[in-house]
């Protein structure tokens, strides 16, 4: 009965002055009530662990919330810009009250605010923070270098993070689901779809480390590329066959330019009576054609 009337009183019952006071030296917190502060669509955050919040919120009963939430005014009441997991734990723990820091924000740059804050302060799985990078270039306009500056990552993370939303969605549920890491999905991402989920298999099957399937990788791409050459090299010397036949049958420098599909040939002359000599050659090959061989 005496824990329900701490938790009744709110959340300074289970602050202790020293916390309280430490958290009003780096900002000014207020203490809103759970009911005011509302999420939106851009909250990064899809998914939670249940689990995990049962543990934050037995926390919370026992060393109440150490950081504050960021929250911006609305008409009515408050909007989340960061501490989504905290609020949700703060309920789960029975508080009527939260911590929070107000910032003065607008429109689109409240929802900007909103994302970025959630990516650097919260524990987002990687599909979640490919997703809030996304909405960044495609809502808001940022570039990935100015998303890299804002967040405190190189843009390199911001654009490999992004990259992982083309994948099949048999390997974004093994990412969720600790099946592989966010490392094993960037080796997989350079292959095609195919090749993707035939390795993919393989590092369930096998337990492959990150280096093992960059290696695989690596093989199917130099595989490929050899097999390129070769076709080159193929295509290469069944010119220069047919060059050479030309060479016989007109007795002189023939040589075949290959451009895309098609190409041209050059025959070359020496002289005048050379060119007339072609000329003639041209012509009876002409005749014989037309007089059916």
């Amino acid at each position: 009965m005496e824990n329900k009337d701490v938790l009744g009183r709110g959340l300074k019952s289970l602050i202790p002055e020293e916390v309280e006071g430490e958290l009003k030296k780096r900002e000014s917190v207020v203490y809103l009530k759970i009911s005011e502060i509302s999420i939106d669509e851009y909250q990064p955050r899809k998914n939670m662990d249940e689990e995990k919040i049962a543990e934050l919120a037995q926390s919370i009963k026992e060393h109440g919330i150490l950081q504050p939430l960021i929250v911006t005014k609305k008409e009515e009441g408050y909007h989340l810009v960061a501490g989504q997991r905290r609020l949700k734990a703060a309920q789960k723990a029975g508080l009527e009250e939260v911590p929070a820091v107000l910032k003065d924000a607008d429109g689109s740059k409240k929802l900007e605010m909103s994302l970025i804050e959630n990516i650097q302060r919260e524990d987002l799985n990687p599909l979640e923070e490919a997703e809030a990078f996304k909405t960044l270039v495609k809502k808001f306009n940022l570039e990935t270098r100015d998303i890299a500056q804002k967040v405190g990552k190189a843009e390199t993370t911001v654009i490999n993070s992004v990259r992982l939303l083309s994948l099949p969605q048999e390997v974004k549920d093994a990412l969720l689901g600790n099946l592989i890491t966010q490392g094993h999905a960037r080796a997989i991402l350079t292959l095609p779809k195919e090749e993707q989920l035939k390795l993919l298999t393989l590092i369930i099957k096998r337990n492959l480390t990150v280096r093992e399937v960059e290696t695989r990788a690596k093989r199917f791409h130099e595989g490929k590329e050899s097999q390129a050459k070769e076709k080159v090299a193929l295509k290469d010397l069944y010119l220069e066959e047919i060059s050479g036949e030309l060479r016989d049958i007109l007795q002189t420098k023939v040589e075949i330019q290959k451009k895309g599909k098609g190409g041209r040939i050059l025959i070359d002359y020496y002289s005048k009576e050379e060119l007339e000599r072609l000329i003639e050659l041209f012509k009876k090959i002409k005749n014989y054609i037309e007089g059916g061989g």
